[in-house]
């Protein structure tokens, strides 16, 4: 178990106390521990939660599931990486920069969800942590605000269980969905350079209505931490005559418009690059479906695997051949 420890390095405790101490425990003020434990009690639905809120509670779930059974097969290294994996890469990366914005909104009548997932989240990650780091979890978790009634040290806590009533399926394919966009609206941004204080026009070209629909319900949250200005969600339509580049979040062509004029050999040579490694994928996952000895043996969930996944390259192929066609 020592060695295990060790590989939670300093930056990483730092890193858990900063979101703990320096953000969290700053913005709690006026919450009510009892009253988000009663209305949650029954589950997340007559919380009313909106998607940062339903993502993250189904996510305390499923690093609750991931830890306990690693530790339960005794693979101690994988529990240790699924607690940071959960602490930093979704409480810190994700969950943290989402509450901000309501966070700091001291008059909004919801805040009180925001704080107390927060706290929850915190709360849970500080019990999983608790084998690996004993003393800053129970530091920690000491300052956390909790119900009447709960014990009076981690120690003496129950070791995090799954709750199905919170594990949310629909809001983590949602949330997956807009964290592609926005991670791929950053990575446009900061390839072209454009200045963290512009505000830009962007358009999402998406292959089919469901995905239409979420995109459409979350453009306030791409808008905020994608740093946009404007928004068109569609199926399909002309193609810009402005300055703009192009990204894949999945099969959602992600465009965006820019204030000067980029270097077209360089955008060319990117979606060249992407274009050819779809095709090669492509071409390896087709092969593989016109073998007649693969499609006989192979189990029908891994045929539709295939044949879905070969669908999205297809589409994706498109799209980046109609990028290379604006330039």
């Amino acid at each position: 178990m020592d060695a295990e420890c060790r590989q939670l390095d300093s930056n990483r405790v730092g890193a858990v106390k900063k979101i703990s101490t320096r953000f969290a425990l700053l913005n709690l003020e006026g919450f009510d521990a009892d009253r988000f434990a009663d209305r949650t009690a029954d589950g997340p639905d007559r919380a009313e939660f909106d998607l940062p809120e339903r993502w993250i509670l189904s996510r305390v779930q499923r690093a609750s599931e991931e830890v306990d059974k690693a530790l339960e097969e005794y693979r101690i290294s994988d529990a240790a990486q699924a607690v940071y994996h959960f602490i930093w890469d979704e409480i810190c990366d994700w969950y943290i920069e989402f509450a901000k914005g309501r966070l700091a909104n001291r008059a909004d009548p919801d805040r009180w969800k925001t704080q107390g997932t927060l706290v929850t989240a915190l709360e849970t990650a500080m019990r999983l942590l608790h084998p690996f780091m004993p003393f800053i979890s129970e530091e920690i978790w000491q300052r956390l605000p909790k119900p009447a009634g709960a014990p009076q040290s981690i120690m003496i806590t129950l070791y995090p269980i799954p709750d199905p009533r919170f594990t949310d399926d629909a809001s983590e394919a949602s949330m997956a969905l807009v964290q592609n966009v926005i991670t791929t609206l950053r990575q446009l941004r900061t390839e072209r350079k454009v200045p963290s204080a512009e505000r830009s026009r962007v358009i999402l070209n998406v292959t089919d209505d469901y995905k239409k629909t979420i995109l459409e319900g979350y453009k306030g949250l791409i808008a905020e931490h994608g740093r946009c200005r404007e928004i068109t969600v569609r199926r399909s339509g002309d193609a810009p005559t402005e300055t703009v580049v192009t990204g894949l979040a999945g099969d959602v062509e992600v465009v965006l418009f820019l204030e000067s004029k980029t270097d077209t050999t360089a955008e060319r040579a990117k979606l060249e690059k992407e274009l050819a490694k779809a095709e090669s994928d492509a071409a390896f996952i087709r092969k593989k479906l016109e073998n007649p000895q693969f499609v006989e043996k192979a189990p029908p969930a891994v045929l539709e695997k295939d044949k879905a996944r070969l669908a999205e390259l297809e589409s994706v192929i498109e799209r980046l051949k109609a990028a290379l066609a604006r330039l």
